[in-house]
């Protein structure tokens, strides 16, 4: 079992050797199919097309590709995630900072080439050049700059939250992909590209709503049933005025009906005693 195991894993790897050097980027784009791509008038492109050695070969095969330039490094990171079998060539640092945008498990990211690379922008003729070089070297080897730079891409999530999501169609397309990189962004991108977000109460504020407002339709309701159930006790129970008033009806009918009784048995009596006075006498 395990030498059946050993023998399987050393046959077919379980996952595929990343591409970490230019030796490797010319292999893959030469027998597995691989595209370069590399940002219009940037020092890579400058370096490929003057180069010699591995560069040059790089760029002899770049030439057989439909799309080889972009308009910004932004858009050859876009062109990896919705493609299977690109690469794109820049800055580290630059592209650090869009593949922690759009999600760093997306994408692997080779080791540096050039190490130090720290500059501020000055006019020719400055007096302070020499100046600012010797500080920009001092804070780049005391690891002030690489301080500031991880402080930096902390805050790279709530950032990417405000950006623009990946599969959304770049109007404004590079020199050379054109149509082909607008179709190519609208390749739907699963849940994977989005990266995880802490639990905030501004993502809670939809379910309290919504809490309350079934706690208020639920308070209404109930008001609404008290409201009509006293009503329709009401309307069975009669009110303590029209119950007196119906005791004195029947008071007063009870009084007529006796009366009426009265003045019957009074009628009959006289009757009888003027009937007996005016009739013949009866002789024994």
């Amino acid at each position: 079992m395990y030498s059946a195991n050993l023998t399987s894993l050393i046959a077919k790897p379980s996952r595929e050797r990343p591409i970490g050097t230019l030796p490797a980027l010319e292999e893959a784009m030469r027998d597995y199919g691989y595209e370069l791509v590399v940002e219009s008038h940037s020092s890579s492109l400058a370096i490929l097309e003057n180069g010699t050695g591995v560069y040059g070969r790089l760029a002899n095969l770049m030439r057989r590709q439909r799309i080889q330039r972009v308009r910004n490094v932004e858009m050859g990171v876009r062109l990896v995630l919705s493609h299977r079998r690109v690469a794109v060539l820049g800055g580290r640092e630059t592209l650090y900072y869009d593949t922690e945008r759009f999600g760093s498990h997306n994408f692997h990211l080779s080791e540096k080439l050039y190490t130090r690379y720290s500059a501020i922008a000055l006019q020719i003729g400055c007096p302070y050049l020499e100046t600012f070089n010797n500080v920009v070297m001092t804070l780049f080897e005391a690891g002030i700059i690489a301080k500031m730079t991880t402080d930096e891409y902390k805050n790279l999530p709530e950032q990417a939250r405000r950006s623009d999501p990946v599969t959304e169609r770049d109007k404004q397309g590079g020199e050379v992909m054109g149509d082909s990189m607008a179709a190519s962004s609208q390749a739907p991108q699963g849940e994977s590209t989005k990266g995880l977000q802490p639990v905030s109460l501004r993502m809670l504020r939809g379910a309290f709503c919504l809490l309350g407002i079934g706690h208020l339709l639920a308070a209404i309701s109930l008001a609404v049933e008290i409201q009509l159930h006293r009503r329709s006790k009401r309307r069975r129970d009669p009110p303590p005025g029209e119950h007196r008033k119906t005791q004195k009806l029947l008071v007063l009918g009870k009084s007529v009906m006796l009366f009426k009784r009265g003045c019957k048995k009074v009628c009959a009596t006289v009757y009888t005693g003027i009937d007996e006075a005016l009739g013949p006498e009866m002789k024994e």
